[in-house]
């Protein structure tokens, strides 16, 4: 139960918290032993349960802690209403299980008290967004534990249909219980009059059969259940758009289609073994696991928190849209893809004008190109320069990027970084009034042109930098010259709320800044100019070592380094994360978090031989536990098995 997904398992393990302090209040005449003994027994249990799961259960928390998630800041209701007799997209509750709950002799039964009064408290708890933010780590409200409920309500049918004993006031009171619940729901719940009436019927077919034919009665249950799930699957296949997630869109160009599939053979049969290509189809960051190539994107509820504060703020990396839980693509900038080891760019012909600075066609179909960077940066460099990161809080994201690719950025760095070029630039409303820091759009297609003040003959990309939200608090799209992005609104569960952005764009003796209409907070905006003389510096430079062969075969990253200087960093695109061990020439070193989310090695004077190896977090410990575990729990069989009396 507890080798799981950490949010599964984390709910699992509520569920059983529920279900013992349930089992102290609902005693069965079969229990043998006292209170005492059944928290003895339950204590046991989950202290082998827990040794037991504990290589994937104690890495899954350590993921979770280190994730990161932005708080979210909107009010939870501590109520909210949900149809849950008749149109609940999360949990809809069976006409039999209504009506058994309000059948008084079923009571009786411990296993139905049990379910039932379980069942109905997962109902309670389905009304308020703070339950389901609390089944989600407190974060966004979100139902993903809601099973549960299914699994109970699912028990409590199965033991009344097994205890089904007809009495006639106490049936006659469930009937006419069961009717004016399903009458209030439907006539204050907001009902489709096609979807009422339906139900309403198949309830009341249940209520009769269960008063005329009682033997027939989990037959018609059984129909009923068909009939629901049917009309359920119709309403969230079709009418909530989810036809789209078939086999057809899976094998569509929209998702996974030939023509995708060929440009990325021609990138993989081109790209050195470590080398990355930057696409996904839209909205779909798990595209290199489902087309199986090196990207640069990825969609999970748990992900490298450094990672995701990469993206949100420490280099401002647009994603094409403000989402949480996921990164991708490296907002077409040039310096990213020479650190990150990402040569290969790939889009649909609509936004081949974004192309990274650079990058030149590589191959094209009908609809889609791949873009080549004309130079690289080797997997492994190496440098002496170190910069210290919170002397660099306040500095540009240009000037980061910089100092990432003319040394590294450390927790204990020494140097300081050139600042990036900011140029000095004028504005020009477009169906807009800007006054001061408020812009009011008054078209969809309206905003302000920037005109920096850089030479006629200047080449590189601009970097624009701002502050920007929405008064109204609906989401809007931003549009920078050629460049498209969007922002949730303020009410979205998946909203980053942070309000930061640098967005990166051709140079252009112009650049529209386009939002749609309405009125807009736009603060500290600055442009800074990459004309790329620091990118080209270090290409020219490693182009003059020698190359540094890297080796990667599962948990295991080795490569050597010739002739290294005193205070030589070998830094390296790899995401920092605890599990990493590396060795030089066979002696330990540590691993170093470098340039905000990735690894670094300090090396040794000479020739440095390498190795770097991965294990899951606190791997040792929680293998000595599971082991001791499985140790524990044979052995209690044996003692079991050995304590039974023979038969005979």
């Amino acid at each position: 139960m507890l080798v799981n997904n950490f949010y599964f398992a984390y709910i699992n393990l509520v569920f059983v918290l529920v279900y013992v302090v349930f089992r102290q209040f609902i005693r069965s005449p079969e229990d043998r032993i006292r209170r005492r003994q059944q928290w003895l027994l339950y204590s046991g249990s989950g202290v082998l349960a827990l040794l037991l799961s504990a290589f994937a259960f104690v890495p899954a928390i350590f993921g979770f802690l280190q994730n990161e998630r932005p708080s979210f800041k909107q009010k939870i209701d501590w109520f909210e209403f949900d149809n849950v007799l008749y149109d609940s997209r999360l949990l809809i509750l069976s006409a039999g299980f209504v009506l058994f709950a309000f059948y008084r002799p079923l009571y009786r039964q411990t296993a139905f008290r049990l379910f039932s009064t379980m069942s109905l408290l997962f109902i309670v708890f389905h009304f308020s967004p703070h339950v389901a933010s609390f089944f989600n780590g407190f974060s966004a409200p979100q139902y993903r534990w809601e099973y549960l409920a299914s699994f109970t309500m699912g028990g409590a049918v199965a033991v009344g249909l097994s205890h089904w004993r007809f009495e006639r006031q106490a049936f006659l009171n469930a009937a006419v219980g069961t009717m004016m619940l399903y009458l209030l729901f439907g006539l204050f719940g907001n009902v489709v009059w096609s979807v009422g009436l339906g139900i309403f019927g198949m309830m009341l077919i249940t209520v009769v059969s269960f008063w005329r034919k009682p033997m027939f009665a989990p037959y018609v249950i059984t129909v009923s259940y068909l009939i629901l799930f049917i009309g359920y699957t119709k309403f969230m296949l079709h009418d909530q758009a989810i036809f789209n997630t078939n086999e057809s869109f899976v094998n569509s160009s929209n998702y996974d289609s030939a023509e995708h599939r060929e440009l990325v053979a021609i990138v993989q049969k081109e790209a050195a073994p470590l080398e990355r290509l930057d696409w996904m189809v839209p909205l779909r960051n798990n595209t290199p696991i489902v087309q199986s190539f090196l990207g640069t994107s990825l969609y999970s509820s748990i992900l490298n928190g450094h990672l995701l504060t990469l993206y949100w703020s420490d280099l401002e990396i647009d994603m094409g849209r403000e989402s949480v839980s996921r990164y991708g693509t490296l907002g077409n900038r040039a310096n990213l893809h020479h650190l990150l080891s990402s040569p290969y760019w790939m889009r649909n012909k609509n936004a081949l004008s974004e192309a990274p600075y650079g990058f030149t066609l590589l191959a094209e179909s009908d609809r889609y190109a791949v873009y080549e960077s004309e130079t690289r940066l080797p997997f492994v460099r190496t440098t002496t320069s170190t910069y210290r990161q919170a002397d660099l809080n306040d500095a540009s994201i240009l000037t980061r990027e910089q100092a990432m690719l003319s040394g590294v950025i450390l927790e204990a760095g020494s140097e300081t970084p050139i600042p990036a070029r900011t140029v000095d630039f004028t504005t020009e409303e477009v169906e807009a009034v800007l006054d001061g820091d408020t812009l009011h759009v008054t078209s969809d297609q309206g905003g302000i042109d920037l005109i920096p003040d850089v030479p006629p003959t200047a080449t590189g990309d601009l970097y624009v930098s701002f502050n920007i939200r929405k008064l109204e608090g609906d989401g809007f799209f931003i549009k920078l010259g050629g460049y498209r992005t969007t922002r949730k609104p303020e009410a979205s569960i998946y909203r980053t709320d942070l309000t930061s952005m640098t967005l990166r764009t051709p140079l252009s003796e112009r650049v529209p800044f386009r939002l749609p209409e309405g009125t807009y907070v736009l603060e500290d905006m600055i442009i800074e100019w990459e004309d790329y003389s620091t990118l080209d510096s270090v290409v020219e430079e490693t182009q003059e070592r020698p190359d540094i062969p890297v080796t990667w075969d599962g948990p295991n990253l080795d490569f050597t380094v010739q002739e290294a200087t005193q205070g030589t960093y070998a830094v390296l695109p790899v995401p920092f994360e605890r599990g990493w061990s590396a060795s030089i020439n066979g002696e330990k070193r540590d691993v170093l978090q470098a340039n905000y989310a990735f690894s670094a090695i300090k090396l040794d004077q000479g020739r440095n031989e390498v190795e770097l190896t991965y294990r899951p977090p606190f791997f040792g410990i929680t293998t000595v536990m599971t082991l001791l575990g499985l140790i524990v729990f044979v052995s209690y069989l044996a003692y079991v098995r050995h304590k039974e009396p023979p038969l005979t």
